[in-house]
């Protein structure tokens, strides 16, 4: 079962907070794409034991995630990236406060372009309260549908 299924979400955040947000998302069906800074990647790659700019971090954080390297710096990659979010559901990012608005990323910008955009700025407090409310929104229809089935099944029984 995959409840975010055809939901794109663009990943603007590094270290373990929000990429475990969006790797939480991913594994709820959504399709992911992190942005990465070309040549340094998300920051924890540089922490621990690393080899290829891989650790047990980067890889458990950003799992199920597509990746692309972006210069945000540069117009161009401004312009791609605003092109990831024009066709997207959901943007989280964890840029500290001014930079993304600097970028030209901001929701007051973006906004403009996908009215409908969910825009998430989070505190690591935040984002995981988000994301369990969402998982228990999820479990509780699961558990909805079963026990909807276990009473047509049961119905079903008793008449045949």
């Amino acid at each position: 079962m995959a409840p975010l299924k055809n939901i794109k979400v663009v990943d603007f955040t590094q270290v373990v907070a929000g990429p475990v947000a969006g790797m939480l998302l991913a594994e709820l069906g959504a399709d992911v794409i992190k942005v990465e800074y070309p040549g340094i990647g998300d920051i924890t790659r540089t922490s621990g034991f690393s080899k290829g700019g891989l650790n047990s971090s980067v890889l458990n954080c950003n799992r199920g995630k597509r990746s692309i390297q972006i210069d945000l710096k540069e117009k161009e990659g401004q312009e791609i990236a605003l092109k990831l979010i024009e066709n997207a559901d959901v943007v989280i990012q964890s840029m500290r406060p001014g930079k993304i608005t600097k970028l030209g990323l901001d929701y007051e910008t973006v906004r403009t372009l996908n009215p409908d955009l969910i825009y998430r700025w989070q505190a690591m407090v935040k984002m995981v309260r988000m994301l369990i409310e969402l998982f228990m929104t999820q479990f509780y229809r699961l558990c909805a549908d079963m026990s909807l089935f276990k009473l047509i099944h049961k119905f079903h029984s008793q008449t045949s």
